[in-house]
């Protein structure tokens, strides 16, 4: 099965509306950054180096970004973060899980500011734009922010399951997952509901 290939795991109160929609994958995309030119996450990490910006924010900052409610859904438990500092980059993590009846929702965001080659390894995993649909799944790329910010959705339609997982700014991961539900677009919907926006800006 490919659901597991695709579903690999690890602010702000206001909700932008940004427009949302699936993106087909161009060859031209994927020969345009090769060999030694950087690509844009590196060329959007350079600017923030040279402006002083090198390292992942603080876990407590970060959980800013997570909403109290969300799409009739409301925080469950203790939110959870935490930063890394390491010789080499570093990074910081904030998750908040959320209920609304029998759904469930996980909201995780992770900075990798200092920490480049982890994003791109991840980004890269949904950089090829593929599409794939079988009895047991749905796959397919999507762009948030006017395209400014690409990721995979996944639909798991045995187990009425859903995951998101989006790039934001060349550094921000974004990860939503929903379980028990069976609307296909859910975690695009909660997605439209955060505050990318505020995050594109970094």
């Amino acid at each position: 099965m490919l659901l597991g290939f695709f579903l690999f795991s690890c602010g702000g109160n206001t909700q932008d509306q940004q427009e949302t929609e699936s993106y087909e994958y161009s060859a031209e995309e994927d020969t345009q950054y090769t060999g030694a030119e950087e690509t844009p996450a590196q060329k959007r990490y350079a600017e923030r180096r040279a402006k002083g910006d090198t390292l992942a924010m603080h876990y407590k900052e970060l959980q800013k970004f997570l909403p109290n409610e969300i799409r009739g859904f409301s925080r469950e438990g203790e939110i959870e973060g935490s930063s890394m500092n390491m010789e080499d980059g570093s990074y910081s993590m904030a998750s908040q899980r959320y209920r609304k009846g029998e759904e469930d929702l996980t909201i995780t965001l992770i900075d990798y500011n200092n920490a480049i080659d982890m994003y791109e390894g991840l980004s890269g995993a949904w950089a090829s734009g593929m599409s794939y649909e079988d009895d047991n799944q749905k796959a397919n790329g999507v762009s948030l922010l006017n395209n400014k910010a690409k990721g995979m959705e996944v639909f798991a339609k045995k187990d009425n399951r859903c995951e998101l997982m989006a790039g934001i700014a060349a550094r921000f991961y974004l990860q939503i997952k929903v379980n028990n539900t069976t609307n296909a677009s859910l975690c695009r919907e909660i997605a439209e509901g955060l505050n990318l926006s505020a995050l594109d800006a970094y």
